[in-house]
């Protein structure tokens, strides 16, 4: 028997219709059919009524008495109309999910596809584009639903063959008859039921059944099923049932069963209204299986939400209508300050209003508002009141199986190798796998080719610079460890690579190598089968955290991906596919699965979409990202068939009849929007984004809600912390002494602590620059963690100077510091082109093979990595090839013979002098070159040379700010070492440019070195003043200086540092330190023009008048081979050292 009841109210009538079911149930077993969006809402309804009828208000007449019901009396399950059909089959012995399911379905599309190119003219390209397959789904599950099978197409395409109908509009056809004949066939094959829906199914077993039957044993089920009661809840206003829907509820009431359905309708003289267009359609299809009608009792609200809702729903505005506060509006720019408006809203509905978080319904037309909603509600404490959804997809398990398919795919980067370890599946504590990204990122290990090559994990100590890097275990975290120290590279090997990387790696190319769907699917069960001991723990320390969703959704997202897998290794699988194909394939598949993690009964705010919001009421509803293209009509996309072709495939024969989807989906939206404003009882919010282009809702709604309920950019979301406030002056800051006394605090060689800096040119001046940075990366060692992942700008630079390095050492050696054996073989190299291109590859191939990127080169320094060899090694030969020969030249110009190759400052060879107390200061250093040369009287001449890939000039007045400190300090050094073997003097220093620039004049190339040209007094001024800097500096590092004033005006450093503004120092304007005026016009520029003016003789012939300076002044600033600038810095300098210089600053 069937049963529909008509009202004509435009808002959800789920509450009365289930109380009215519960009531005339007459005891009857009761089972509410809704569609399955809807399920958890309607679970809601019905929970609400057991409550009431628990306190004691329901009652039935059961004809000998009243009997007041309790809730254990009432059954009310709710379920879908497939799990209806699947209950049926489950009834009748067919498990439907595992002869088919969507999974099974789409294998079998994807084998067909992928079997059958050369026979699809249309749909051949679709194997390699899983997305399009779920498409094809959609397509194929409308025609079963419709009754469209293999015969009907096939009458189609002959119908159509002959027509106009375009060629690709028949080739789809044709190619949809392949596919569901081949379906059909593997059904045949392998026993399934692919494309068979469960209603149609279910249909076709219910025409089988002979009503004798039902009274044996094995149909108890079915016989109770159909002795219930059955009440279609949230049908009957949107959409139609489909043929195959209205087949299976004919044949049930054929079959005994009570059926009721609720229509909405306006009776007569509105049978016009889209609104009640489809409830008119319905009831007409209802009547014609010979259902009664009659009317659903309801209350007839006159209130002004319905009053405003009616009115819309009629495209008219009823006149009169005065909103308090019933309609309320927003317009805000931001997302977090329009979920923020909502949230604010929330609290002020619950806290002060009398509002339940149950009684709350937020509706997102935006999905990407519905991703915020969960992370701005923390920030007012309503993240326990949100019904959270997490998608499976993204849980450990799938996620972890998605990296396990990509690894072998992009060369097993550091990148996803990382994502693997904090998983939490490889088993590897957190701290471990910081650690090793740390390490791997300073040993530039970041493929394939280093991490699982073991020399890579090796770790020079060379005393100094280079030492083994430690890593410190926390006890019991590592099996076989107590706390304390370990080397991090073996450590790392061993415990990370050996034990976890190299089994992931394994099982990764096991599954890569496999070349079929269902072979894939095996191993990738293996794997993870292996992991399911770990599974449980997993899930245990989520529960032990308090984190049960997470648990929960840890265990479904297993048992997910094994079904998934476990249906992929079905014989009906062994077809080729692509790991490209097969990662796509578990994405689609894993990606609308979720798990809901807050109970029904739970007190929680719902928020959901418009298309699922129309079922139930509520009594607070905010409608949030609306817009003009989104509500109440989203634009529709195409399916594989347009709309125009499944009118035509329509119209072809008379076994066809598909609705018009472009149709229906517009009525289907204007009514859910009209019933979903209609589900507020009490208060209709909307926020909309303010200036976008406005929903047709919104506007409707303006013209009944004053000013003081429609607020425009007024609400501002409240921002988590404050601004940052700078606790150090910039200009004064310090480290107190006591925390620096820690600093520098270490343990000596003989087991003793005391106070010791270690320094280098490059830290003092880093100090000098900016004492804030120094003491930053230096001191408190809190850097930017550098990224060696690719050749940085100075790789090239340190391949080039390595070359240089081994050329003038193997010169050196080779004539045994002879200077009249080294002109000769320099001679013959530069005479003789082969020899000099010769020796030219052998430094190259040497330098590559000690200085090279691992695996660019093998260990004879020949290039192995074909883009290294034709970009950076060509280049290295070309530009040495070239920079050598000038350089060599000006050796043999000279007689200056190279005499020290990157020797170490701080060995006892070359030690900087320079007396310290209270601390002990460790200087070290490299030189790049020093050459020697004897005269006559055996004085000893030393020249100091430093490589540079980019161009630079010796520059006094970057010395005086002590940020050109190299080349003096290192001369310093030598000439101290020297100096006791007899008369020493450092003739000259200075720089060749090791890369090849063109001089921006269009002067010709040059690779001799750019030397500063000082007279004796000159140099060793510069290197007292160098040692001056270094003293002065340690003074104020051990005193904790730390200001962010810099060294020099415009200090363009500021602009890349990573510090700007945390520094308070402004990067673009930086504050800094007094500069001596070396300007002509100052102190020290009036006396190097005085000094010119003393030695230019008088043309009369006269003595001129001594401008009273010292002779060395005098001799300085006189002496036209220096720089006039550099001249008026050293001048500075002297008077710096001699304690004198007391004026001639500015600011």
């Amino acid at each position: 028997m069937i049963r529909f009841k008509t009202y004509s109210a435009i808002r959800p009538v789920s509450q009365e219709v289930i109380a009215e079911a519960v009531k005339n149930s007459d005891g009857r077993e009761l089972i509410f059919v809704a569609p399955e969006f809807s399920k958890a809402q309607i679970e809601r309804e019905v929970l609400a009524v057991k409550e009431q009828i628990s306190k004691g208000n329901g009652t039935i007449d059961t004809g000998d008495g009243i009997l007041t019901l309790s809730s254990s009396l009432v059954s009310g399950d709710v379920i879908s109309f497939r799990k209806l059909a699947g209950n049926i089959l489950d009834d009748l012995g067919t498990n439907y999910v595992a002869e088919g399911g969507e999974i099974m379905l789409r294998n079998a599309i994807y084998n067909i596809l992928a079997n059958n190119k050369a026979r699809l003219n249309a749909f051949g390209t679709l194997s390699s584009r899983i997305d399009y397959i779920n498409m094809m789904i959609a397509l194929l599950g409308d025609f079963s639903r419709y009754g469209v099978g293999i015969d009907e197409i096939d009458e189609a395409v002959k119908a159509l063959d002959n027509s106009s109908s375009s060629v690709a509009f028949i080739n789809k056809l044709k190619d949809l008859h392949l596919i569901m004949t081949e379906l059909e066939q593997m059904n045949s094959k392998y026993g399934l039921n692919l494309l068979r829906e469960p209603i149609a199914l279910a249909c076709d077993k219910l025409s089988s059944i002979d009503p004798s039957s039902l009274s044996t044993r094995r149909a108890s089920g079915l016989k109770a099923l159909l002795n219930s009661r059955i009440v279609f809840v949230g049908f009957g206003a949107t959409r139609m049932l489909t043929p195959k829907e209205i087949k299976l509820v004919s044949l049930l009431s054929e079959l005994g069963c009570d059926i009721e359905f609720n229509v909405i309708s306006g009776g007569s003289g509105s049978s016009f209204s889209s609104v009640f267009k489809a409830g008119e359609d319905f009831s007409g299809m209802l009547e014609g299986l010979g259902a009664s009608c009659s009317k659903l009792e309801i209350a007839d609200n006159k209130d002004i939400l319905s009053l405003i809702v009616n009115g819309f729903a009629s495209d008219s505005k009823p006149e009169g209508i005065k909103c308090d506060g019933e309609v309320r509006l927003a317009e805000l720019s931001g997302i977090d300050d329009r979920v923020g408006y909502i949230f604010n809203e929330v609290i002020d509905l619950t806290r002060n209003h009398g509002y339940r978080y149950r009684d709350i319904r937020i509706v997102c037309c935006n999905e990407d508002i519905t991703s915020r909603m969960r992370s701005t509600a923390e920030l007012y404490g309503l993240d326990v009141f949100i019904d959270r959804k997490i998608a499976l997809g993204g849980t450990v398990v799938p996620y972890m199986m998605q990296i396990i398919l990509e690894l072998p795919r992009v060369g097993y980067t550091l990148e996803l190798i990382m994502k693997a370890m904090r998983s939490g599946m490889l088993r590897i504590p957190p701290y471990i796998a910081d650690g090793f990204e740390n390490y791997c990122y300073a040993k530039n290990i970041t493929d394939y080719g280093r991490l699982f090559d073991e020399k890579a994990y090796v770790d020079a100590d060379d005393g100094e610079h280079r030492k083994k890097l430690k890593f410190w275990i926390i006890g019991g975290t590592v099996p076989g460890l107590d706390e304390g120290f370990v080397d991090s590279g073996k450590f790392f090997y061993e415990y990370v690579v050996t034990r976890s990387l190299v089994p992931l790696k394994k099982a990764c190319e096991s599954i890569y190598n496999e070349k079929t769907l269902s072979g894939k699917a095996r191993k990738s069960l293996e794997f993870f089968n292996s992991m399911r001991g770990f599974i449980e723990p997993l899930r245990d320390e989520f529960l032990s955290r308090g984190d049960d969703s997470a648990a929960i959704a840890l265990v479904r997202g297993y048992d997910e991906l094994i079904s998934l897998l476990m249906c992929s290794t079905h014989e009906m699988n062994d077809c080729e596919i692509s790991q490209k194909d097969f990662l796509s394939m578990i994405r689609t598949d894993m990606r609308n699965r979720t798990e809901g993690t807050i109970p029904l009964k739970v007190d929680s705010i719902e928020i959901t979409t418009p298309e699922h919001a129309f079922v139930t009421p509520c009594k607070v509803l905010f409608i949030v990202g609306a817009q003009k293209d989104n509500f109440p009509y989203v634009r529709m996309r195409e399916g594989l068939l347009s709309g125009t072709e499944l009118k035509n495939l329509s119209s072809s024969t008379d076994r066809i009849e598909l609705p018009d989807k472009a149709q229906n989906k517009m009525r289907e939206e204007f009514v859910t929007c009209c019933l979903t404003l209609g589900s507020a009882t009490d208060i209709l919010y909307m926020v909309h984004e303010y200036g976008k282009p406005k929903s047709r809702v919104f506007e409707y709604l303006e013209s009944f809600v004053p000013e003081e309920h429609h607020i425009v950019n007024t609400f501002r979301n409240p921002i988590a912390g404050e601004a940052v406030k700078f606790r150090h002056n910039a200009e004064e800051a310090k480290i107190p002494s006591d925390v620096m006394d820690r600093l520098l605090t270490t343990v000596k060689t003989d087991g003793t602590k005391g106070r010791a800096i270690y320094a280098s040119v490059s830290s003092i001046e880093s100090f000098k620059e900016c004492p804030f940075q120094y003491m930053l990366q230096r001191q408190l060692r809190i850097s930017p963690r550098e990224d060696n992942t690719k050749i940085q700008a100075n790789s090239f630079g340190t391949l080039i100077h390595s070359m240089f390095e081994e050329a003038y050492r193997g010169l050196r050696d080779a004539c045994e510091r002879d200077p009249e054996r080294f002109v000769s073989i320099a001679k013959k190299l530069l005479e003789n082109e082969d020899n000099y291109n010769q020796y030219a590859d052998i430094c190259l191939r040497k330098a590559a093979s000690e200085r090279a990127v691992f695996g660019s080169v093998d260990e004879a320094g020949m290039p192995t990595d074909r883009v290294f060899e034709m970009d950076t090694y060509a280049k290295l030969r070309r530009m040495f090839t070239k920079m050598f020969r000038g350089v060599l030249e000006d050796s043999v110009a000279t007689g200056f013979v190279p005499e020290g190759i990157e020797e170490k400052i701080g060995s006892r060879e070359f030690e900087l002098n320079i007396p310290y107390e209270g601390v002990d200061l460790k200087f070290t250093g490299f030189i790049d070159r020093f050459d020697i040369k004897r005269d006559e009287a055996g004085k000893i001449h030393l020249r100091t040379i430093d490589y540079k890939s980019f161009e630079k000039d010796v520059d006094a007045q970057s010395l005086i700010n002590g940020t050109q400190i190299q080349l003096p300090v290192y001369s310093g050094a030598i000439l101290d070492k020297y100096s006791k073997e007899g008369d020493a003097v450092i003739d000259d220093y200075g720089y060749v440019q090791v890369g090849l620039k063109a001089d921006d004049k269009g002067e010709p190339l040059t690779c001799a070195p750019k030397l500063s040209g000082y007279d004796e007094e000159a140099m060793n001024i510069a290197i007292d003043f160098s040692k001056h800097v270094i003293k002065e500096s340690v003074d104020e590092i051990t005193s904790g200086k730390a200001d962010a004033v810099v060294a020099e005006p415009k200090l363009k450093l500021c602009n890349y540092c990573s510090y700007k503004g945390y520094c308070g120092n402004d990067p673009q304007a930086p504050k800094f330190r007094e500069q001596l005026d070396l300007s002509s016009s100052g102190k020290y520029g009036v006396m190097v023009a005085n000094c010119e003016a003393f030695a230019k003789p008088a043309k009369s012939g006269k003595a001129k008048a001594d401008p009273g300076y010292d002779e060395v002044t005098k001799k300085i600033g006189a002496d036209k081979n220096m720089k006039k600038a550099d001249r008026i810095a050293i001048l500075g300098m002297k008077d710096i050292l001699e304690g004198t210089d007391e004026k001639g600053k500015e600011e």
